[in-house]
């Protein structure tokens, strides 16, 4: 998706995004592939909250991902609700979609350096079972949802939970944001990327490195 030879490069389309990310709202554009080797984007109505609805294949058939950012008022890494959408993301994909199903987030560190990551589904349907499990595990130790709450509510009581982390790894000394995630959603069935400042390439942040609290990188085939 990074590579200028690729049907499917869409490096200018992010840069724009990087270019356009705010104190608050957020901005994004939906992936689609139309034919063999046809691919395509639509640009996303800006927010000016911090969420922005992402369309799926129910929506558009042909919609298999999509690229969103994060403004500087949250945290620069995936949240909860994101690996909902991810998660159907895939589950409306054509069949002959499903294996690039892909979202992607543009944001910047706390340093303001600009960040771009994806996500993808390893397995989905055990990657399903490991969101609902959570999502059971937060309706059960909180006293305002019960099994009837809407299921927002429980995606959002999901999020503080993993924001918890994510405060803890907001101190500099103990790691970062993406240590903070592999660590909560490492047995989820989902991978992270990362791309370079440059945006040529990926790597694939697999664990984390014990001495160092780091991700350890592995630079993909591009």
């Amino acid at each position: 998706m990074l590579d200028p030879q690729s049907p499917s490069n869409i490096k200018d389309d992010i840069e724009a995004l990087q270019q356009g990310i705010q104190p608050q709202g957020e901005d994004g554009i939906s992936i689609k592939k139309e034919g063999n080797e046809v691919y395509g984007i639509d640009q996303l109505n800006p927010t000016i909250t911090r969420s922005i609805p992402i369309p799926t294949g129910k929506d558009t058939p042909t919609i298999y991902g999509a690229v969103h950012t994060h403004p500087f008022s949250t945290y620069p890494m995936f949240s909860f609700a994101d690996l909902f959408v991810l998660m159907n993301l895939h589950f409306y994909a054509s069949i002959s979609n499903k294996g690039e199903v892909v979202f992607m987030l543009v944001c910047k560190d706390d340093q303001g350096n600009d960040q771009v990551y994806a996500l993808k589904i390893d397995d989905y349907e055990a990657f399903r079972a490991k969101v609902y499990q959570e999502l059971n595990e937060v309706v059960n130790s909180s006293p305002f949802l019960n099994q009837n709450s809407p299921i927002g509510d429980m995606i959002a009581e999901a999020d503080n939970v993993l924001k918890k982390d994510y405060i803890f790894a907001d101190n500099a000394q103990t790691g970062s944001y993406e240590t903070a995630f592999i660590d909560f959603f490492q047995d989820f069935n989902v991978s992270l990327f990362k791309a370079d400042p440059a945006l040529t390439s990926w790597s694939y942040l697999f664990d984390v490195d014990i001495e160092s609290n780091s991700p350890i990188e592995l630079p993909c085939d591009n």
